[in-house]
């Protein structure tokens, strides 16, 4: 399941995986994986990947590859920066 230009933690809809996956997808052609078990879920964080047309996105100077520790806050705060890609 996708969620279309969805820029707040506390709108997304997440699927079940190894933990829990949410995909967010813009017009622009960037996205995000946003999963509970990557860089930080032992302390309850979050971990965020920039993707742009379904690949994972290495060349972007403002936004890392990977964000990971991040709070519910900092999710929605990453993918606001991300939708005006």
């Amino acid at each position: 399941m996708s969620n279309l230009n969805v820029t707040k933690f506390e709108d997304l809809s997440f699927v079940k995986k190894n933990g829990h996956q949410a995909i967010v997808e813009f017009p622009s052609g960037y996205g995000a994986s946003i999963i509970d078990d990557g860089y930080g879920s032992e302390q309850g964080f979050y971990e965020v990947a920039l993707f742009k047309d379904d690949y994972i996105y290495y060349d972007h100077s403002a936004i890392p590859e990977i964000s990971g520790h991040l709070t519910k806050l900092e999710v929605s705060q990453l993918l606001e920066k991300i939708s005006i890609l």
